[in-house]
């Protein structure tokens, strides 16, 4: 089978399709309509209070008017955001951790469309209980 397609004028094209034996032959009006890109939008508030060997999480809620993919990118050496999901899930383990932390989150459409939240995390150290190591024999 074989396509053959002539633009005879705007929005109307001629289309014939050839088969094995027989050939048909018709018009087709198409009528587009352009739909524009949207930025995405995170609308969730981030958790910015974390404490040192507990759990963190946050899930990024990410909305997009075009119902396109979406992709989700940070800026952090902390964690790494689920790229499909958007969830931040990690355990800070050292005091060199604690602190204040500028983070920011990134969501992307694919289609030229962005959005970006910026937060501060704030880490709050444990005061460990101090740990006796074995210096040998005397």
């Amino acid at each position: 089978m074989t396509y053959n397609n002539w633009f005879l004028y705007k929005n109307a094209e001629k289309i014939s399709v050839t088969g094995l034996t027989t050939v048909a032959q018709g018009s087709l009006t198409l009528t587009l309509k352009l739909v524009q890109n949207r930025n995405p939008n995170i609308p969730s508030a981030p958790v910015t209070n974390a404490t040192e060997d507990s759990l963190y999480t946050y899930n990024v809620i990410a909305t997009d008017e075009n119902n396109d993919y979406l992709n989700f990118v940070d800026n952090s050496t902390l964690f790494d955001i689920n790229p499909t999901t958007g969830v931040i899930s990690f355990i800070p383990k050292t005091n060199r951790e604690a602190g204040t932390h500028s983070i920011k989150i990134m969501v992307f459409d694919f289609k030229g469309g962005f959005a970006t939240q910026e937060y501060n995390l704030t880490i709050n150290a444990v005061n460990d209980a101090p740990v006796l190591e074995f210096i040998g024999t005397i």
